[in-house]
């Protein structure tokens, strides 16, 4: 609850500034309210835009979203919150957009996406989760397209279960998928999101069980 307790600091600091005039320009600490009177928001203005912190509140005055703004646009940490000051999801926003590293996590506090991304596109690593905080997927992206080597895991031991490349969005080159003891199951190869050529398939013993032509 650390979040809530600053929360309420910096309003009890500030709302005695507070600007409720909607008629002057924006500058300050400025506190909206609900019509019973609990808090709404509290944004902080520099000459009529968006400058500095922002904390908005669920009708019960819970702090459901913090983010900053630079000149009227998103850019600084952002957080939102849900059940009495739980983190569900937190980055980092630059110009607007998404920038970084980020977080999406299930209610046990465990993440359940890690993702990076180039001003509101994602680039580079994304990882998917088990609740228990193993992986389940991982893929990479490069200006918002799946680009690159990919894996899926088995949820019991996180040993990884199938190895592939994607390549503008579609599987591309070998494929690979394993047993959980590490053994290969199946291998290929894809040639723009087709299978292409010979795929063979393996028994737990190495023997090969089946082969197909594509």
């Amino acid at each position: 609850m650390k979040n809530l307790a600053l929360s309420l600091l910096v309003i009890s600091s500030t709302s005695a500034f507070a600007q409720k005039d909607s008629s002057k320009v924006k500058n300050g600490n400025v506190v909206e309210y609900t019509a019973d009177n609990h808090i709404k928001s509290l944004i902080e203005y520099k000459d009529g835009k968006k400058n500095g912190i922002g904390l908005f509140f669920s009708g019960q005055g819970l702090l459901v979203l913090e983010e900053h703004y630079n000149d009227g646009k998103k850019s600084g940490p952002h957080r939102e919150y849900e059940n009495y000051g739980k983190l569900t999801e937190e980055g980092t926003y630059l110009n607007g957009h998404v920038h970084g590293l980020y977080t999406k996590y299930y209610e046990n506090g465990n993440p359940q996406e890690k993702a990076n991304y180039n001003e509101g596109i994602k680039d580079g690593l994304s990882t998917w989760y088990y609740a228990d905080g193993k992986p389940v997927t991982e893929y990479t992206y490069k200006n918002g397209e799946l680009n690159g080597q990919a894996k899926t895991f088995y949820k019991e031991s996180g040993a990884i279960k199938s190895l592939f490349t994607y390549e503008n969005n579609e599987k591309e080159g070998a494929y690979r998928e394993f047993y959980e003891n590490g053994k290969i199951m199946l291998q290929g190869n894809y040639k723009k999101g087709k299978k292409k050529g010979s795929w063979v398939t393996y028994s737990p013993e190495g023997e090969i069980e089946k082969t197909e032509k594509f």
